[in-house]
């Protein structure tokens, strides 16, 4: 199966590269501004979300550090070049800062951060949403209801980093906890 008869709601920082290329091959049509096409609706629609406090360490090494095999050039430019965890969390955290036009880089650090659970995601028609902690084993389902077969996931945008436990102090625990209140309920994700 070359094309996929499917939906997939790319989540940054959630799998959704390794997906995209994996699977699509970069050849992808996704669900834009908070809607999914009604002539998409008979079709089998699915996510990954994963740990907030995970994917907030990965979204900051991402923009301040850059990734391995990545187009990612954000990390040198200021404000965001060797930016601390706080000060990064108190941009994606920042509800003033516009997530949808994209035309700054603090605009697309916070459409990569925003909340998985967030209406922007389309959660409400999804029929199925995989956890990146049980990624390859959910995506199994995933390939199994799409028929899709030869597929490669591998990891890619992999940042380089020790456990995301470590980056964390009182301030940032706080900043996570209370932006992402509803993921760490909807998901059941915990620190």
């Amino acid at each position: 199966m070359n094309n996929p008869k499917c939906v997939f709601v790319h989540i940054p920082k959630a799998a959704g590269t390794t997906i995209r290329k994996g699977v699509f091959k970069e050849d992808y049509l996704g669900p834009v501004f908070r809607s999914i096409p009604e002539d998409w609706s008979p079709y089998f629609k699915f996510t990954f979300v994963r740990n907030p406090y995970d994917r907030m360490v990965s979204a900051w090494k991402m923009f301040t550090e850059g990734m391995e095999k990545s187009k990612w050039a954000y990390n040198n430019e200021p404000p965001l070049k060797n930016m601390s965890f706080i000060d990064f969390l108190k941009i994606a955290v920042d509800d003033s800062i516009d997530y949808h036009s994209r035309n700054s880089v603090e605009s697309v650090l916070r459409h990569h951060t925003l909340p998985q659970i967030h209406p922007y995601h389309c959660f409400m028609d999804l029929d199925f949403i995989g956890r990146f902690e049980n990624f390859e084993d959910d995506f199994a389902l995933v390939a199994k209801e799409i028929s899709l077969k030869n597929y490669e996931l591998g990891h890619l945008n992999k940042t380089k980093r020790i456990h995301y436990k470590e980056y964390y102090d009182n301030e940032s625990f706080e900043l996570v906890t209370d932006n992402y209140k509803e993921d760490l309920e909807s998901f059941g994700y915990s620190f």
